[in-house]
């Protein structure tokens, strides 16, 4: 009994000996797996230790697999919203796009209809006063109304044109009668002059030299394509040729059109110099009432008209492109001054062009062409007094007669056996000058640093280089085509330039002020910008604007100016100038004067309120030296045109001029008896303009500047009255203004 009971208390101390073993393996399979000490089972996968103490990490490889789960779906996420994003900004992009583009061609086909609209019309007999009448035709508000010629410019194609405006008359929605002059205007949108010189679409001028007997496409479009041949010289010396335009031909759908300035020996202005080709067949226009040639071709009309009795014409063909052409020569005085060495036999008669181009793609192509595209950045350098344009290999064609280029884009359906290798006879080789585009640095003080020696016999001045470095200690002459720094005749004579910096040399250079030039302002007031972009300010008369405002200059423009009864404006000029540096104030003014007289001064010159005389004689001139600065005024005429100089920050070249009896006869002015308006024509030069530059000509000059003027009209204007208007011509106080310095003293009227 004694020996069952042991036994039953075995099997049941063994029985509870397995009960713990089977939890202990129970409790570990739960564990982290962190403490096990030889357990049954593999701790990385959540096993016991066989103390129960197992701590394994099953539920950490899924938090990790959830965690790499839902980092990729967020990424995923975001790239789908980055997606979405670059997707609605292309379309919205393409969308802009493609607007811009349905209105540009909704806003050619209007150009288009209107213009045609605008000759759609009968003429009547005239007044006897010799005023044209017509009737127009055209469907519309002006439909079978009578526009009369006004008395200033009765005739539509008057043959006096060089002194007579034209009727031009509107039968569009305009509905009226209008004087115009028919001529060309070298600056004026889409204008190709001189050697050759360009303003383009975009409103910037720019030099392309091309080459003396080489054809360039000056634009090449779908539907059009205009060579030009180039003709010129290169003198002994020169390392490049002297260029003009010597003839066009417009090619469009299978037609051709050559307009040829002849080979002249001699000017004659009474004799035509002109040859004109239609498709090889010569034109002979006739020089009656009428002066033109007329030729209808499928959807085109073509016409030829005079617009001068002699060597000016205006070009039409319909739909695509009108031009006014001039013929003129080099004369013998040009041909001195700028030192072109012209043959004898040859008067290098050549074209004057402007351009109104009514049917261009976005995609336009060619060295005037392109200017006209909607995201045209002109790549010729700014600040610089000639701009060049590259290109030459882009836009050479193997003919006057071949559309072919690198880039051009025109398909002329043309029979080469057809073509009339005669009319190249008529394209004779010719040249006219370029100026070197050479750029211009900051202003360096070196390079006037020198001293100033006895002239040559000859008459040539020459001084001794103080500046150091490179050019120290030597002599330097002036050419025999400028052998005076400041000749009296500055009008008619160059200046010599003396350059003693690294440089080290001697240039002719005019000593005027150019107003078709960077920083020019002239006129009523038009200025030519830092980025080269012609435009208008009007202000009003008796205001004061800011021109240039930065943190170490300030210069304010007094404005003068009438108001004819019905005018909505004024016409302005610019009447004093004072500029504000440091703590000092220079005005330059011109004088009220009621008869003008060019042996009289009408200029007034005031530093810091104090009338300064500038002498007449010696070397004219008048200078101070104040802080770091130096001031000089000289003369660069015998009487009213200035030189101003404010070392290390602007150069002015400064003319006073009057309003003539012409002038103001011719633009209706009405000035008022007693006052011929003396006002002045100004260029700029600046030396260390911030980035941030304000005023009316200042900001034209910051890095990033876009003109917000309109292109392609005659007159772009610009506006900011309100932000650049300075209580007076002595503050520089305006809403956008930054000079930092103090006002000098001298509070004047003038």
């Amino acid at each position: 009994m004694e020996h069952r009971k042991s036994y039953v208390l075995v099997a049941l101390f063994a029985f509870l000996l397995l009960t713990d073993i089977v939890i202990a393996a129970s409790d570990g399979s739960n564990g982290n797996g962190n403490n096990g000490q030889g357990g049954q089972v593999d701790k990385g996968n959540g096993g016991y230790d066989g103390n129960g103490n197992g701590n394994g990490n099953g539920n950490g490889r899924k938090d990790k697999e959830k965690k790499d789960k839902d980092k990729k779906d967020k990424e995923r996420k975001e790239k789908e919203k980055k997606d979405k994003e670059e997707k609605a900004k292309k379309d919205k992009e393409r969308k802009e796009k493609e607007k811009k583009e349905k209105e540009r061609k909704e806003k050619e086909k209007r150009d288009k209809e209107q213009s045609e609209a605008a000759a759609r019309y009968r003429m009547l007999p005239p007044y006897p006063t010799g005023q044209e009448q017509a009737m127009c035709q055209g469907r519309g508000a002006c439909y079978y109304k009578t526009l009369v010629c006004p008395g200033e410019c009765p005739k539509r194609k008057p043959t006096k044109n060089r002194n007579t405006k034209g009727c031009f008359i509107d039968c569009t929605s305009k509905c009226e009668a209008t004087c115009k002059w028919r001529k060309t205007n070298c600056n004026g949108y889409g204008s190709l002059c001189y050697d050759p010189r360009f303003v383009g679409g975009d409103g910037r001028m720019f030099y392309f030299h091309g080459s003396k007997g080489g054809n360039f496409a000056i634009v090449s479009d779908n539907n059009l394509h205009i060579n030009a041949h180039f003709i010129g010289t290169r003198p002994v010396g020169r390392t490049r040729d002297f260029t003009w335009v010597q003839a066009l031909n417009v090619m469009f759908e299978s037609h051709k059109l050559v307009i040829t300035a002849n080979k002249v020996t001699q000017w004659d202005e009474n004799t035509d110099a002109f040859t004109i080709r239609y498709n090889d067949q010569l034109i002979t226009l006739p020089e009656d009432e009428q002066s033109e040639w007329r030729a209808n071709s499928g959807q085109r009309e073509i016409v030829i008209e005079r617009t001068d009795e002699r060597n000016s014409v205006r070009v039409l063909v319909s739909g695509l492109v009108q031009m006014d052409i001039k013929v003129r020569p080099i004369g013998k005085e040009e041909d001195r001054v700028h030192n072109y060495q012209l043959p004898q036999d040859d008067a290098f008669a050549h074209l004057e062009t402007q351009f109104k181009f009514l049917d261009l793609s976005e995609l336009v192509e060619g060295v005037l062409g392109k200017t006209y595209r909607p995201d045209y950045v002109s790549t010729a350098k700014t600040g610089v007094p000639m701009p060049v344009m590259g290109g030459e290999d882009k836009y050479q064609t193997p003919s006057l007669f071949s559309p072919t280029c690198r880039l051009c884009r025109h398909r002329y359906s043309c029979d080469p056996s057809k073509v009339n290798y005669v009319t190249v006879i008529f394209i004779v080789l010719v040249s006219v000058s370029a100026v070197s585009a050479a750029k211009k640095g900051a202003y360096d003080a070196a390079s006037t640093n020198y001293k100033v020696l006895s002239p040559l016999g000859s008459g040539q001045e020459r001084v001794r280089c103080l500046a150091r470095g490179y050019c120290n200690d030597k002599i330097l002459t002036c050419p025999k085509e400028c052998p005076q720094r400041k000749p009296q005749m500055n009008k008619k004579e160059k200046a010599c330039f003396i350059d003693c910096s690294s440089k080290c040399e001697v240039t002719c250079k005019w000593r005027i002020a150019n107003c078709n030039g960077y920083g020019s302002l002239c006129y009523d007031p038009r200025f030519v910008g830092g980025d080269g972009t012609m435009f208008y300010f009007h202000g009003n008369k008796d205001g004061n604007f800011a021109i240039v405002s930065d943190e170490n200059l300030q210069i304010n423009a007094h404005f003068i100016g009438t108001r004819p009864a019905g005018r909505t404006r004024d016409f302005t000029w610019v009447q004093a100038f004072s500029l504000m540096f440091d703590t000092h104030n220079l005005v330059i003014a011109s004088k009220k004067v009621s008869s003008w007289d060019d042996s009289v001064d009408s200029l007034v010159v005031r530093w810091n309120g104090e009338e300064v005389e500038v002498p007449t004689g010696g070397e004219a001139e008048w200078r101070i030296n104040r802080e770091e600065r130096e001031v000089v005024v000289e003369r660069t005429d015998v009487r009213n045109n200035v030189r101003v100089t404010v070392s290390g920050i602007v150069q002015m070249d400064i003319k006073v001029r009057p309003i003539g009896k012409e002038e103001d006869r011719v633009h209706n002015y009405q000035l008022p008896e007693g006052d011929v308006f003396a006002h002045l024509e100004t260029q700029f030069k600046f030396f260390s303009l911030s980035d941030l530059v304000e005023g009316v000509l200042g900001k034209t000059y910051r890095p990033g500047y876009v003109s917000p003027v309109k292109i392609g009209v005659p007159m772009p204007m610009m506006g900011g009255e309100d932000k650049y208007q300075t209580p007076s011509l002595f503050s520089p106080l305006c809403n956008v203004c930054r000079f930092q310095g103090k006002p000098g003293p001298g509070v004047a009227k003038y």
